[in-house]
């Protein structure tokens, strides 16, 4: 039994006719289920523990009218590969690069590159503004880069004093 707010009349209602759902809630008949729009801002707490998402080959999650961010200061969100969880790294951490040129000296083959890592995924060695060729002209390890000069006539060459070496670098 309800009382009419305006009239003050009483009336029998059924408790399904009494109960609403909303801000992310909705309700089928006597059945309040999670689906449906927002209607004020609402946060999860999980003290702890951890929140499941499953989707299937049909079903996925999406996320619309998500606000642009800068990389500058904002994160990128990352899943792991095995079981999905998710999580943030810095857009530094995901891709940094870098260069440095050096002069050689005589036969100097080895070249220590500053703040390289020591796993990158790319690297480019230049003598005197022409590309050299990974493998065949030079070697990373390490965040060291070694010359490997010599090869025969026409594709012969030499470290000399004076040489302007520059390594670039992507990670």
């Amino acid at each position: 039994m309800v009382a009419d707010a305006t009239t003050g009349v009483l009336k029998r209602i059924s408790i399904k006719d009494a109960v609403k759902a909303n801000n992310g809630l909705s309700k089928s008949g006597d059945t309040v289920k999670l689906g449906g729009s927002l209607t004020e801002s609402t946060n999860v707490t999980l003290n702890g523990n951890s929140l499941t998402l499953t989707t299937s080959a049909t079903d996925s999650i999406k996320i619309e009218n998500l606000r642009s961010g800068n990389l500058a200061t904002d994160s990128i969100v990352v899943a792991d590969g095995a079981n999905g969880t998710l999580r943030r790294v810095s857009a530094a951490t995901l891709l940094t690069s870098g260069d440095q040129t050096f002069t050689a000296t005589a036969g100097l083959t080895t070249y220590t590159v500053t703040d390289m890592p020591n796993i990158v995924s790319r690297v480019w060695v230049f003598r005197n503004g022409v590309k050299l060729q990974a493998t065949n002209d030079y070697t990373v390890s390490g965040g060291v880069v070694t010359l490997l000069p010599g090869g025969t006539a026409p594709d012969d060459w030499a470290v000399l004093a004076g040489d302007k070496i520059e390594v670039q670098w992507v990670k």
